[in-house]
């Protein structure tokens, strides 16, 4: 049998049929964004805002799909690793001789969770 121009190949319908169950499954749907956010993560691995964002919806993802924790030790790492960046600004500025106790709010800090704790909502 001929096939027409019209007609989609093997690998068109097995695309399209991934598709579709992607739209319908929340899972895959939820692994679709993460995908963007662990991609844009490993840009730039020396951002403390990317390493915090995937690291916080790889934990969002753990509790929402009870799934055995399949992401749970990435989001450890990452979290890790955030930590880690904080932690060596913070060493250089101190080498520096600049305050460590301001937010980036520009307030005064009241403590050290100040000083080791993020302001996202300023950047």
């Amino acid at each position: 049998s001929s096939s027409s121009s019209s007609t989609m190949s093997d690998d068109e319908m097995e695309a399209a049929r991934l598709r579709a169950q992607r739209q319908q499954d929340p899972r895959l749907r939820f692994d679709a964004q993460l995908d963007i956010i662990r991609s844009r993560y490993e840009e730039d691995k020396s951002d403390v805002f990317r390493a915090l964002a995937l690291a916080d919806a790889l934990r969002q993802r753990d509790l929402t799909f009870h799934d055995g924790g399949s992401v749970q030790g990435e989001a450890i790492d990452t979290y890790k690793a955030a930590l880690e960046l904080i932690r060596a600004k913070r060493e250089r500025q101190i080498e520096a001789g600049e305050a460590t106790d301001i937010p980036l709010s520009g307030t005064n800090a009241a403590g050290l969770n100040s000083e080791l704790f993020l302001d996202v909502t300023a950047r």
